[in-house]
């Protein structure tokens, strides 16, 4: 368990870094026999700044206000589970996708128009 504490740490430190940093990080630990593609997969640390929407987000936030109610662009789909579900690991495995995932925690804002 120690081991996998470890290659945590080592991973948010390693996704913290700026690109050209990872570079260098990479290189250290496969100087120390560290295989760095192999490490757990954690969220990126972000800062709660602004980002501007790509054009399809735009264009997607534009039909969305133009259109108000319609859910012409909301996907879905249904799984049908037979046997039994561990619903704790259900939901910790749910998380962990939110938790890597940024833009399904994104939210959009209306500034200045």
């Amino acid at each position: 368990m120690n081991q996998n504490i470890n290659s945590i740490n080592i991973a948010m430190r390693l996704a913290k870094l700026s690109k050209e940093k990872k570079v260098q990080f990479r290189a250290l630990l496969k100087e120390k026999n560290i295989d760095s593609w192999q490490l757990p997969i954690v969220a990126a640390a972000t800062e709660d700044k602004m980002e501007v929407l790509s054009n399809a987000q735009q264009r997607l936030w534009f039909i969305n206000h133009y259109e108000q109610g319609s859910s012409a662009y909301n996907l879905f789909t249904c799984l049908d589970i037979k046997g039994d579900i561990d619903t704790g690991a259900l939901k910790l495995a749910l998380r962990e996708v939110l938790n890597r995932h940024t833009i399904l925690r994104s939210t959009y804002h209306v500034v200045d128009g």
